[in-house]
């Protein structure tokens, strides 16, 4: 199972860095994004069944400084493509592979 999750949270000091490792750190996550506007962070997580979602929306929660979530659940993956080359320029290819 893949869900994705916004994750709202209370605004102090430091907050994206503390609540960034502890939602980076749960079982189940893959991808963690700080991110600007109206949601504070975006979880991308993958799971084996309801009650391991249901476990880690449960820990995503007892966060401290975590105020809501909002999660979607995907029915069908169409396209999941994580290769970065791909939409690389040659000059960024040619910067990232040269050595010093």
């Amino acid at each position: 199972m893949v869900s994705i999750t916004e994750v709202y949270v209370y605004h102090e000091s430091g907050y994206a860095d503390d609540i960034g490792d502890e939602l980076a750190n749960l079982p189940g996550v893959q991808q963690v994004f700080y991110t600007m506007g109206d949601v504070d962070f975006i979880v991308i997580s993958r799971v084996q069944n309801h009650e391991q979602m249901n476990e880690l929306i449960d820990k995503i929660v007892a966060i401290e400084g975590v105020n809501e979530t909002s999660s979607r659940f995907v029915m069908r993956e169409l396209k999941n493509d994580s290769r970065l080359l791909e939409t690389m320029s040659e000059g960024m290819i040619d910067n990232v592979l040269e050595t010093e």
